[in-house]
Parts: structure tokens; C-alpha cells; sequence
């Protein structure tokens, strides 16, 4: 048993050795590689669209139609995102190479991932209260998954009025409120955390046997050239 255990280590060793880049926390197995830096600050994720949360979004989107789950998008709280201000006091993931401790650090909150049907009436209340308490940073601001372009009113810094959400559009077209929309997100925001009343008051649902941890640990493993998320306009201001 020892000697199992000499080479095991001997091996993620040499893994580690011969990979490119920074090593984030190396708690845990390597995962694989992110090739660029990530901002997890609450002023930056929490006010506008930010790589991180395209990535986590975007992972669980494609990680579910593949398991052959019927969605047409994913919200995720930036709230649920973090980072340690002791360890990581720029809130910034640096490119390179991610281990399971990595993740943990991250996603703090393994929460089970549901799903829901909302009509485009009560997706509209719900980006409402996303952007509902700007210009401050606070945990309710949803990051979302590619295909969704949702507009805002004015800019990350205005004070918020009543209404702010200008336009929502799911495959480039806009959201009719009589449809049926099937969406997905953690298990806290779909019980109603962070003022997420309309989705609590949908009682139907199916919880998943999937976290995001999970989740997007397969999604940066199976990409051998590492994953490159970026902003690409999925929540835009406008004045």
C-alpha cells in the first residue's frame, strides 16, 4: 500500500511539473487548465457580466443537455461565487492549471441543481430582481448561460429605478410572456434565496442528482486545451 501511494504521488508530480502555467491551489487532483485569469470580485461579478460566470453557466447548460435534461437556460446567483480574501486578496483565479481545492474555493456552496418551467412574464420579474439593488454589488445579480442576451437600462453605476430590464432574448428572440421557459439554477435561488419569490411560488420542479462542483469539473477536464471563457455580450447596459 505504501509503495501505491509513493507512485501515485510520484505521478501527480510529474503531472504538475510538466504543465504550463500557475498552479492554483493544489488541494485535491488536477482538474485541468483555464487560460485566462479570472476576476471574482463582488464590484465586478457582482454589477455585470463577468468570464467567470459564463463559464459555470455555460458548463451546466451543456452538462445537462447532455444528460439529456430539456432546458433552454441557466441562472446562477454570483453571490454562490467566491474566493478567499486571505489567500487571494485581488479576488483574481490566475490562468493556469486547477485542482479540486480550486473549485472548492470557488463554489464554497455545492447546492443540488433544479429545474423549473417560468413563463416570460415571471422570467421578466425575475431579471427584475437581479438587477433590483444596482449600483450596489450584492449576490442576487444572475450570471447566464450562452443564448440569453438580457438589456438594462442605463448603466452598472445607476441608481436603480423601478424598472430596468429593457429586453430579454432566448435564442435572439424575445421573450413572449404567455411562453413556457425552462430554466435551471442551484437549489438556493430556486427556493426563493436572495429574493427570488417567483421562483419559490413555482412549486413544480425536478431536482437534479447534479451539483455545480461536479459540473464544471468535467467541463474544464474535457477540454484538453484548457477553457478559455470571455464576455461576449450576454447582459448589456444601455443608456
Amino acid at each position: 500500500m505504501l509503495k501505491l501511494k509513493i507512485i501515485f504521488l510520484s505521478i501527480n508530480f510529474f503531472i504538475l511539473s510538466c504543465v504550463p502555467g500557475p498552479i492554483e491551489i493544489s488541494d485535491g487532483d488536477v482538474i485541468g487548465k483555464v487560460n485566462v485569469d479570472l476576476n471574482t470580485t463582488k464590484k465586478f461579478i457582482r454589477r455585470e457580466e463577468a468570464p467567470v460566470g459564463n463559464m459555470i453557466a455555460d458548463s451546466m447548460k451543456l452538462f445537462l443537455v447532455k444528460e439529456n435534461f430539456d432546458i433552454d437556460f441557466v441562472i446562477v446567483n454570483s453571490g454562490g461565487i467566491r474566493f478567499n480574501p486571505v489567500t487571494r486578496k485581488d479576488g483574481i483565479y490566475k490562468a493556469g492549471i486547477y485542482t479540486e481545492g480550486t473549485l472548492k474555493e470557488m463554489i464554497p456552496t455545492d447546492d443540488l441543481i433544479v429545474i423549473k418551467e417560468v413563463t416570460g412574464k415571471q422570467l421578466k420579474d425575475i431579471f427584475e430582481n437581479s438587477v433590483s439593488l444596482l449600483p450596489n454589488a450584492k449576490g442576487n445579480f444572475l450570471q447566464i448561460s450562452k443564448g440569453v442576451i438580457l438589456k438594462i437600462a442605463g448603466n452598472k453605476d445607476s441608481e436603480t429605478k423601478e424598472k430596468r430590464v429593457l429586453s430579454i432574448k432566448v435564442d435572439n428572440i424575445e421573450v413572449n410572456d404567455t411562453q413556457i421557459y425552462k430554466i435551471a439554477s442551484t437549489e438556493y435561488i430556486m427556493s426563493g434565496g436572495d429574493h427570488y419569490s417567483t421562483l419559490a411560488e413555482v412549486k413544480d420542479k425536478i431536482v437534479t442528482k447534479f451539483n455545480i462542483r461536479t459540473i464544471l469539473k468535467d467541463y474544464i477536464s474535457s477540454n484538453k486545451d484548457g477553457v478559455t471563457p470571455l464576455i461576449d455580450g450576454r447582459i448589456v447596459y444601455q443608456n
